[in-house]
C-alpha cells in the first residue's frame, strides 16, 4: 500500500498593523508621565511636612526666646534697682564770693562800714550728675530681640564743698554784728545753687544724659542681654 503525499498549505507570517506601532510611543509617554507626575506628588508632600515641622520648631524656638527674654528682663531690673542712682557727669570747679551783711536796727539796715561784717574765701566743689535707675522703664520687643529703655531726665544728683580747700582772705565783724558759723553756712549755700546753675548752663545735665546712655546700655547688656542676643535702644 503506498502513502500519497499531501499538500502542506503555508500562510504567510502575521505582520503588526501600523496603526499597533502608533500606541506604544503613547502608552509609553503615559506611563512616564504617571511615574514623573507621582514622584512629583511625593516630593511636595515630603517638601510640606518638612515646611510645617520647621515651622513648629521655629515657632518652639520663639517661644523659648521669648521666655529667655523676659526673665532676663526680670534680672535688668532688679540689676539696675540694686545700683539707685547712676552719676555719670562730674563738675569740678574753684570758686571765689564775698559776704557783706550789715547790721540791723528795728528792722532797718545799717549801712554802715562799721557796722557791716564781711568774709572774703575761696573753696573747690564738685558737682555730680546723672539719673535715677528707679524710674528706668524697660519693655520687651521679642519680635525685634530689642529691650526699649525711657530714661528719666538727668538730676544734679550731689554737690560737695571740699572744706579742706576753703582759704578766707579776708574777713571782719561789725559792730554788734559778729560773724557765725550760721553766716558760712548759708553763704555758702548760696554760692552752691549759683554754681549749680552756671553747671547746667555749661550743658551738665546734658552730658549727664548722654553718659548715662551709654552706661546705661553697657549695664543692660552685661546684665544678660547681649547673651541672648538682644539688642538695646531707647525710646526718645
Amino acid at each position: 500500500m503506498s502513502m500519497q503525499p499531501t499538500n502542506e498549505v503555508k500562510y504567510p507570517p502575521v505582520q503588526p498593523s501600523p496603526a499597533a506601532h502608533a500606541k506604544w510611543p503613547v502608552i509609553c509617554t503615559i506611563f512616564l508621565t504617571a511615574i514623573l507626575f507621582l514622584t512629583i506628588t511625593v516630593s511636595a508632600v515630603l517638601l510640606i511636612k518638612h515646611q510645617i515641622k520647621m515651622q513648629a520648631l521655629e515657632e518652639e524656638l520663639a517661644v523659648y526666646t521669648n521666655a529667655k527674654g523676659d526673665v532676663y528682663l526680670d534680672v535688668i531690673r532688679e540689676s539696675i534697682q540694686d545700683v539707685g542712682q547712676l552719676v555719670s557727669a562730674d563738675y569740678l570747679y574753684t570758686n571765689a564770693g564775698k559776704l557783706e551783711d550789715p547790721a540791723e536796727l528795728f528792722g532797718k539796715e545799717l549801712n554802715l562800714s562799721i557796722t557791716t561784717k564781711y568774709v572774703m574765701a575761696k573753696w573747690d566743689g564738685c558737682i555730680k550728675a546723672g539719673i535715677d535707675l528707679t524710674k528706668v522703664k524697660i519693655e520687651t520687643d521679642n519680635i525685634r530681640k530689642t529691650y526699649v529703655v525711657s530714661m528719666p531726665e538727668a538730676i544734679i544728683i550731689s554737690h560737695e564743698i571740699d572744706h579742706d580747700t576753703f582759704e578766707v582772705f579776708d574777713e571782719k565783724d561789725g559792730l554788734y554784728n559778729r560773724l557765725t558759723f550760721t553766716d558760712y553756712n548759708d553763704f555758702l549755700s548760696t554760692t552752691k545753687e549759683a554754681m549749680e546753675e552756671r553747671a547746667m548752663q555749661n550743658g551738665l545735665l546734658e552730658t549727664a544724659a548722654e553718659n548715662a546712655e551709654a552706661l546705661l546700655k553697657d549695664l543692660i547688656l552685661s546684665a544678660g542681654a547681649s547673651e541672648i542676643g538682644y539688642s538695646v535702644e531707647f525710646d526718645s
